[in-house]
């Protein structure tokens, strides 16, 4: 059920907006710090550096009012890298023992190509179990985040889509696009405020099919424009709240030249400053989101409840980290 959300009743609606409160000095010496203590303790810092990062840029963002909290731990990503090493120990010791059991070294390399294709369906999988983790770890007026255990059905939909849209020539993106969004939004809880996503699967095909000659003709030029189109459809069609708190709607500002605009000035910083100026570009980035998402309804916080989701270990964040899968 759609939630009932009416457009022309603006009075009597509230615009729940972000905020960011983080400034670029500060959250350049956080990064220096971490920098200069992973060199010296030989690697073993970054897992408090990552959690120092986290926490500075969870605990200075405002949402309706309220700010973030991240409660993660350095000693649960470290764990999770140990069992990721583990993992990897044992794959790397059957390759070796199937090579010198006297099965060839072809049979040795196929059971590692197999075990690498493995790890490749493993990707979305890592994505959502990332997600959870840090979902629930974070935390919101004191209600805690977290997500449904979509994994398996985010997964099947990913390498599915990933197939169909080759075999279609790229006409099933905009169905792929559209579940690969649905499925982690439907299953974000804030308590027990929810996430719901009216969006159709094939509403955007249109403009995909548009982008796909228009990105070619403008060399990629265009790509800009469509990426604020796909944002700017997906946030008017998600909801946040719940029966008894009411909904509000997801907006977005987003224009192609925003967009553009924000690469190119990203790319300048990084180039001319040698990366000097990522602290700065990352709170930019977060600045830039503020500016143009946005929610507008009618939301009642006072009477929200924790949910009781399970709170999933650090072992898909540590695996992502540790492969470098970009998660966001």
């Amino acid at each position: 059920m759609q939630p009932d959300i009416q457009q022309d009743q603006s009075s009597t609606q509230e615009f729940y907006r972000f905020q960011f409160f983080g400034q670029g000095m500060d959250f350049f010496v956080i990064m220096l710090k971490n920098i200069i203590l992973t060199i010296f303790t030989l690697g073993i810092y970054h897992f408090w550096a990552k959690v120092n990062s986290r926490k500075f840029l969870w605990q200075n963002m405002e949402f309706a009012s309220s700010r973030f909290l991240y409660t993660g731990t350095a000693i649960e990503l470290l764990i999770a890298r140990l069992k990721f090493f583990g993992i990897v120990a044992v794959a790397v010791l059957i390759v070796a023992l199937i090579s010198m059991g006297g099965l060839g070294e072809t049979v040795g390399m196929l059971v590692g190509g197999l075990i690498y294709f493995a790890f490749f369906l493993c990707v979305p999988y890592l994505i959502i179990g990332a997600w959870r983790y840090r979902l629930s770890r974070t935390t919101w007026k004191g209600i805690q985040l977290g997500m449904m255990d979509c994994g398996k059905e985010y997964t099947m939909s990913f390498i599915g889509g990933y197939i169909l849209t080759i075999l279609s020539f790229g006409l099933y993106y905009s169905k792929w696009s559209h579940d690969l969004y649905r499925i982690p939004c439907e299953n974000i809880r804030m308590g027990t405020l929810r996430f719901k996503y009216t969006g159709k699967p094939w509403d955007l095909l249109v403009p995909c099919i548009k982008a796909f000659f228009l990105t070619i003709f403008t060399l990629g030029f265009y790509i800009p424009w469509f990426v604020a189109e796909m944002a700017r459809y997906r946030a008017s069609h998600t909801f946040i709240g719940s029966e008894t708190n009411g909904f509000a709607r997801m907006q977005c500002k987003l224009t192609g030249g925003q967009i553009l605009g924000q690469v190119l000035l990203q790319y300048l910083l990084i180039v001319f400053t040698f990366g000097l100026a990522l602290p700065w570009v990352i709170i930019n980035n977060l600045n830039f989101f503020c500016e143009n998402i946005f929610f507008q309804g009618k939301l009642d916080f006072s009477n929200i409840q924790q949910s009781n989701l399970a709170r999933p270990g650090a072992l898909a964040d540590g695996i992502g980290d540790a492969l470098d899968i970009g998660i966001g």
